[in-house]
């Protein structure tokens, strides 16, 4: 049997500490998704932090693409149906970026943005399992990201 140090997985530990803060179970879809944009905007998609990943020009387009296609269904600008294709099309795209390449795994945060409360499935799953796939995705884009995420979340949910 295989035991994992918790304390080595950024993503669990930051998680578990997000849940001594915040009863993450009574966050709205809303307000993850807001939090999820801003943190992606203000954090992710910023020229330095594109710069320290590697992310080309012809990436750092596409994966910008998806995630202002993703703020503009939040901002109520496009309809499910568009968002549904953005989402089928970003996650083709996906399929076909180099296996764990950081454009690769960038996306795969941003294609989050990319779902409305009932194509998450959020009233089966609720807000823990979304958060674990986004701090799981953050832990493959690489380390202090996690760490950067709940940071972010308890800023903008606590005090927003």
């Amino acid at each position: 049997m295989v035991i994992i140090d918790i304390s080595k997985r950024e993503d669990i530990f930051q998680k578990n500490e997000l849940k001594k803060v915040i009863n993450v179970k009574d966050i709205l879809f809303e307000d993850l998704q807001k939090v999820l944009i801003g943190f992606t905007f203000s954090e992710l998609l910023t020229k330095s932090n594109l710069q320290k990943l590697n992310i080309d020009s012809e990436d750092e387009a596409i994966i910008r693409h998806y995630a202002l296609q993703g703020k503009a269904f939040f901002d109520k600008s496009i309809t499910k149906e568009v968002l549904f294709d953005e989402r089928v099309s970003a996650w083709k795209t996906h399929a076909e970026l180099p296996k764990d390449s950081a454009s690769k795994n960038l996306l795969r945060i941003v294609v989050d943005l990319l779902y409305s409360e009932k194509s998450s499935e959020y009233d089966d799953y609720g807000s823990e399992l979304v958060l674990e796939a986004i701090f799981s995705s953050l832990l493959r884009l690489g380390s202090g990201y996690c760490t950067q995420f709940r940071h972010y979340v308890q800023e903008n949910v606590l005090n927003p």
